[in-house]
């Protein structure tokens, strides 16, 4: 798989975590939460991103309309399996938000270092441990609470996106984590 840049340059994506080095404040972390697995048979719920350490939710029908605005100013984008899952999903629902910025996709960079699984069997295996309020939540329980949310239970919608933003927190750990392993890698192998 390789990671195309706005300049039209080709990069392994298990090497683009190098892009970080030279712009870590202005790299945007970002995971989505959505009703389903397929684009065009669900809907993107929840948005979550940090760049810096100021962390940005963005809820449809409230203000997921802003994202474009936001990404855009974005030179860099970090998730996990993003290539392969959010930007289609964003793409198909928010085609006006610019995504051809460097990606540096976690699934490919840690599945280099020999990590595979998901994001929270990966987090377990490097030793991160969530908050106990949403350490049990997944994908399917995501869905369960946007639905309890669309009912009217705003605690549902809190709790998601807390759940969204610890995936999103994680996501900056589990590169910085990666970025040593790979260094390491390269000091031994000199």
């Amino acid at each position: 798989m390789m990671v195309s840049h706005s300049r039209h340059l080709m990069m392994p994506t298990q090497e683009a975590w190098r892009i970080y080095r030279q712009r870590p404040d202005e790299a945007m972390f970002f995971d989505i939460e959505t009703t389903g697995l397929v684009p065009e048979e669900s809907d993107i719920t929840v948005i979550g991103a940090i760049t810096g350490d100021q962390p940005a939710t963005f809820v449809k029908d409230v203000n997921l309309h802003e994202f474009p605005a936001y990404v855009e100013q974005r030179p860099l984008l970090v998730s996990f399996n993003g290539i392969e899952f959010d930007v289609p999903f964003l793409r198909a629902h928010i085609p006006e938000a610019r995504l051809d910025q460097p990606h540096i996709d976690l699934r490919f960079v840690l599945r280099s270092l020999g990590y595979r699984g998901g994001l929270k069997s990966i987090e377990r295996q490097l030793g991160l441990v969530r908050d106990a309020g949403i350490k049990d939540i997944d994908g399917m329980a995501a869905i369960r609470l946007w639905d309890r949310y669309m009912q009217s239970d705003r605690e549902a919608l809190d709790r998601l996106i807390a759940y969204n933003l610890a995936d999103v927190s994680n996501l900056k750990m589990l590169l910085d984590t990666a970025m040593e392993m790979m260094e390491d890698r390269s000091h031994q192998t000199a």
